[in-house]
Parts: structure tokens; sequence; C-alpha cells
């Protein structure tokens, strides 16, 4: 004969209720960390349960048993949604910049590829800031092979020169990024491949300040 169990308690419920609120939030544009946030409460709900031994509705007392294997499967998925929560909230801190150098410089790669400021951070450990005097050399012959440069303030003039023939100089003004053909190296085609004997010669025409 086929019994019918009473339901489980309100510590089973709200552990089933959460990992329904992950599901739903998970099939809308929410944000990962919600749905790690409602994993840890339902496995948390679940230990919770398996402590006061599986009561059935509507109690709450322990029933003088003890769950273990409830405790540690949930312990352990508990554990690494847990760890992932963590991380999402501490990249959800606000990320401060040292100079308002950088915070304009984050402003413009925002605005054009919506580059987070965490990630952001991550760039600036890769590059440098340079200033160059009105009238000296930014970038010259074959230094655009291996520098890509972003100019933040100021006013330049740029000539590429191929197999000694000089192109017409073109004005970079602030926000220009030369040479962009290196982007080519991270699989974002926007240029054709440059060979050796292309040169590019940028110069200074105002005190400049560029990121490289």
């Amino acid at each position: 004969m086929v019994r019918v169990f009473l339901p489980s308690g309100p510590a089973g419920q709200l552990a089933n209720l959460s990992f329904l609120l992950a599901d739903l939030v998970s099939g809308t544009s929410a944000h990962v960390l919600l749905i790690r946030f409602f994993l840890c409460c339902a496995y948390i709900w679940l230990i919770v349960s398996g402590v006061l031994g599986l009561p059935r509705w509507p109690g709450m007392e322990s029933t003088g048993n003890l769950a273990v294997d409830t405790i540690c499967w949930s312990s352990i998925c508990l554990f690494f949604h847990g760890l992932s929560l963590y991380r999402l909230l501490h990249d959800e801190r606000r990320i401060k910049f040292n100079s308002e150098d950088e915070e304009q410089l984050w402003r413009f790669f925002y605005r054009r590829s919506g580059m987070g400021r965490l990630e952001f951070k991550q760039v600036l450990k890769h590059g440098r800031w340079l200033r160059v005097a009105a009238g000296q050399a930014i970038i010259w012959g074959r230094d655009m092979h291996l520098r890509f440069c972003v100019l933040v303030e100021g006013l330049a003039s740029l000539q590429h020169v191929y197999d000694g023939e000089q192109e017409p100089t073109r004005l970079q003004y602030s926000g220009c990024c030369f040479d962009q053909n290196l982007l080519n190296v991270f699989g974002v085609y926007v240029h054709f491949e440059k060979s050796e004997a292309h040169l590019l010669n940028v110069e200074a025409l105002s005190d400049c300040l560029l990121y490289c």
C-alpha cells in the first residue's frame, strides 16, 4: 500500500523555494550574483533541515535524527557556491583609480567598448603613461610594430611610409589610437597585416599625454 508522506518542514520548503528563485532569475537578465545567492540560501536551508533530522510539516523541532548525507553534500555545494558568491561580491566593490588621468582613460574605453572598472584595472598593469613635449617623436619607424598608444591629451601628426614613399600627414587628436594594426594580434582584424617595410612616424605638435 502506497503511503503519502507529509510535506517537508519549513526548512525544506524554504530550500525548494530558493532553488525555484535561482531558476527563475537565471531565465532573465539578472546578475549571476543573484543566482549564486539563492543557491547558497537553498543549501543553507538543506543543512538546517538535515541537522534537524528532516522534520515534516509544520515542525521545525529536531526529530532526534541526523541526515548525514544531506549535511555533507549540501556543505560541499555550499562551499563552492559560497566561494563564487564571495568573488562576485568582491568584483562589485567600488574600484578607485590612482589619478584623474586613469579615470579619464577609463571613461574613454568605457564609452567605446563598455569596459568595466575592474577589467580596466588589469589593463593598467600592462601599460605605462608617457608625456611627450611638443616637437618630439612619439613613434618613429618600426616602433609601430611593438607599441600601441592612446593619445589621451594633445595634438600630434601621423605619417605612414610605404617602401620609402611618404603619405600625406594626418592630424591626430585626443582619443586617437596608433597603430591599430597591432589589434590584429588579439584576433580583432581591423587592418591589413603590415610588412617590415611599412613605417609610421608620429610627432607631437603640442605637449601630449599618452598611454602605451
